[in-house]
């Protein structure tokens, strides 16, 4: 659980730094009553440890990442939105980062 001492993610431009930890509430989507914790999807999908998530971790470098992981994700996201992703931005995602700023677009319903 984070602590009240680690820094927040800023807000002001949505996109997450890599100097700042992921936790819970800084990747989470809201969007009315709808929230997607990216970090922790990608963490209970991998089994791996969400602390060692940073917006700046390459998808690639993950441990377990594969085809067959990405479409799982993109499932899992696409259920936790209860709406599609665009399939051409969700493959060109890199970074953890990328795939919260498809979320909020997504979840925005600017995607």
């Amino acid at each position: 659980m984070p602590t009240d001492t680690e820094p927040a993610m800023p807000t002001d431009s949505g996109v997450p730094t890599d100097a700042e930890p992921v936790d819970s509430r800084s990747m989470a989507v809201d969007c009315g009553s709808m929230a997607v914790d990216v970090a922790r999807i990608v963490a209970d999908l991998l089994d791996v440890d969400q602390a060692g998530l940073t917006p700046a971790t390459l998808l690639a470098d993950i441990e377990g990442w594969d085809s067959v992981n990405q479409l799982r994700l993109l499932l899992h996201l696409e259920r936790d939105l209860s709406a599609p992703l665009d399939y051409d931005r969700f493959l060109s995602a890199a970074s953890l980062a990328d795939l919260v700023l498809l979320a909020r677009h997504t979840a925005a319903g600017t995607a």
